[in-house]
């Protein structure tokens, strides 16, 4: 997966999973490792109610909660491995 990172994502610490890479990660709320640096940091991917699109459209945004700094205009890139996910950035 990779991800310009938003301005609200820098700002709140998440990174969007998409809809059409959902399938990539665990269920919400299943802890796994997210390896950054080679630092296993656990995460949880957070599925969250939403109606930005209008009251008659609700619909559910996925946040994957990364306790490292990374800021706006970055690309996040996460690839599945053996034991966990790999992240890094590149910006």
């Amino acid at each position: 997966m990779h991800r310009k990172i938003s301005n609200t994502e820098a700002e709140c610490g998440f990174i969007l999973i998409e809809k059409g890479s959902r399938n990539l990660f665990p269920n919400s709320g299943e802890r796994f490792n997210l390896i950054f640096h080679g630092n296993h940091l656990p995460v949880v991917v957070d599925e969250i109610a939403c109606e930005c699109r209008g009251a008659g459209k609700p619909h559910e945004h996925f946040h994957l909660h990364v306790p490292v700094e990374f800021k706006e205009g970055d690309i996040a890139k996460i690839k599945k491995i053996e034991g966990g996910y790999e992240l890094c950035f590149e910006g």
